[in-house]
């Protein structure tokens, strides 16, 4: 893989996560607003965390994090799944977009791997791998975007 197509994974998977991220807190902006005349609930300030959270991870993938790609990359198929669970209608354009985004979320993880194993290379550097932190940071995602909700309902 060319350092180009390393960065234009990267490149890209930064901008899925910002469009994720811009979509989000413009919901929840307009729920919040809508809210305001009966009151907030902490479902809508969470989801104001949510957008919080992916643009922190699109920072992450921006900094050529692998722990922040593939946190990323998980907690957007999660929650795809949490809420076509929920709905009673599921949208073949829905499921159409969130593919799209997946394959370019993806496109961030590779990227991010192929990055640090050209950057060993050249450098000669020894590194660790992340699986550990990437394990513990995917159960508490698990936890954040499978159980809380649930608990709160």
């Amino acid at each position: 893989m060319t350092d180009s197509s390393i960065d234009r994974k990267i490149r890209h998977a930064r901008i899925a996560a910002m469009v994720c991220g811009t979509i989000t807190l413009a919901g929840s902006v307009t729920l919040i607003r809508n809210q305001l005349q009966t009151g907030l609930t902490l479902i809508n300030l969470l989801s104001l965390l949510d957008a919080a959270f992916i643009f922190s991870m699109a920072y992450g993938i921006y900094r050529k994090s692998r722990i922040c790609a593939v946190l990323m990359f998980e907690y957007f198929l999660l929650s795809k799944i949490f809420s076509l669970s929920v709905s009673a209608h599921i949208s073949s354009g829905v499921i159409v977009i969130g593919m799209i985004f997946l394959f370019f979320l993806y496109q961030g993880i590779t990227g991010t791997y192929a990055y640090h194993k050209c950057r060993i290379c050249k450098e000669g550097l020894v590194e660790s791998r992340p699986v550990a932190w990437i394990l513990a940071g995917s159960g508490g995602l698990i936890i954040y975007v499978l159980v809380l909700p649930v608990l709160m309902i």
